[in-house]
This record gives C-alpha cells, structure tokens and sequence, in this order.
C-alpha cells in the first residue's frame, strides 16, 4: 500500500445486492470509474433513450448547463454514469472495445435481450462469471457479466 495512505479505509458497501468488500486507499489512487462514454451516430437522440433507458433500464440522468452544447445524453448506471456522444465517421463494429455492465441474474438478462430480438454472443466464462455480448443499434459492443 502507498505509504500516503494514514488508515484510509473505504468501508463495505451493497450495490445491487452485490457486496463490495472494504478497501484501503491511498489519496493518490484511482477509485472507481465516475463515467464511460460512447457514440451514436448525430440525429440519433431518440433512438439512444429507447435502448439505453428503455432495453437496458437505465435512467436518463440531467446534462449539466455547460454541456448541453454538445449533444449528450446521460444515464445512471449503479455508482457510475454512461454518457452517450453524438457524432458521425466512427465505425463503431469493427473495434473490440466495450462495456461490461454488471449484473445478478443473468437468466433474467438472456431471456430480456433475447425478447427484444438482440443477438446474444456468448463468451467463455472467466474466474467465477458468465458473460455474453451484445451490440447497441450504432454498433458499440456491450458485454453482461454476472455470476456463474
């Protein structure tokens, strides 16, 4: 542990009913990830609420005044924030980067994605968790990850 830790001990917490131990940080250490952003294509606004707020359950959160400019849409994910940017040129399928959106019951999470006509990519299981991926109507790879 960095020697500028003096007893600094986030305690337990519950997030979704998943239990997150204590841990001990430092002042100097990342902590956790406050947001993740992706792309949609521009003019796509409509479309980024119907599957973020409405096939994945995520609410739609307020864009602070100074960055209403930019085209934004923001959502609530657990402890964190998804911010979803409008902007055109990206090939958003061809790249392997994504989220993994963390969740408990993932029989619930096949059967939901599946009844929206999403197809599921299933991923070797890691240490303990089982994982598929999606992809959201613009192309950006998702991955659901939850216990085994």
């Amino acid at each position: 542990m960095p020697s500028s830790c003096v007893g600094c001990a986030v305690p337990a917490v519950a997030i979704d009913g998943a239990q997150y131990p204590q841990m001990r940080i430092s002042m100097s250490e990342i902590i956790g990830i406050h947001h993740a952003q992706v792309t949609a294509p521009k003019g796509s606004g409509d479309e980024v609420r119907r599957f973020y707020g409405t096939v994945l359950g995520l609410t739609e959160i307020p864009v602070p005044e100074t960055m209403t400019k930019y085209g934004l849409i923001w959502f609530q994910c657990g402890p964190s924030q998804l911010h979803v940017g409008q902007e055109d040129g990206i090939e958003r399928a061809k790249t392997g980067a994504h989220l993994a959106y963390h969740v408990i019951d993932m029989k619930a999470w096949r059967a939901r994605l599946s009844q929206q006509g999403l197809e599921l990519v299933e991923q070797p299981k890691i240490a303990g968790y089982d994982r598929f991926h999606i992809h959201d109507p613009f192309g950006n790879k998702i991955e659901i990850i939850g216990p085994e």
